[in-house]
């Protein structure tokens, strides 16, 4: 078995780095707003037990705004939560747009996608293409 070339080897590890920033960053900006949203839910919780009699007039935007607040928390938690995106498009491996978008390679399995691409990064010139 012949080695592989620097060519293959720098673009795996550039990949590799790319994906781990790009989720990185995600994360990153998924946190910081999670602790925003945390910490203006805190301030307007205590802010209203600190009110002893509103109207319902009052009450309302306010209760308005903490459910808002509430379903932007979910949803940003939910952003989080590692997905394998499922239901193959196209079941032949060959066909795959990208093999290096997380959202393709993901829907084969790890020794599928190991043999696809020593199959497929075999010299220099598929590299660059």
């Amino acid at each position: 078995m012949q080695a592989p070339s620097r060519d293959i080897i720098q673009t795996l590890r550039t990949v590799h780095q790319n994906q781990t920033q790009l989720n990185l960053m995600a994360d990153q900006k998924a946190n910081i707003l999670i602790g925003t949203l945390v910490l203006v839910f805190t301030l307007a919780l205590t802010q209203l037990l600190k009110v002893e009699a509103l109207t319902l007039q009052q009450l309302t935007p306010f209760l308005l705004f903490l459910a808002c607040e509430l379903v932007a928390l979910v949803l940003t938690s939910l952003v989080l939560i590692p997905k394998n995106i499922s239901g193959l498009i196209n079941a032949d491996i060959a066909h795959m747009p990208n093999p290096f978008f997380f959202g393709f390679f993901t829907r084969y399995s790890e020794s599928d996608y190991q043999e696809h691409l020593s199959k497929v990064l075999v010299d220099d010139a598929c590299v660059v293409s």
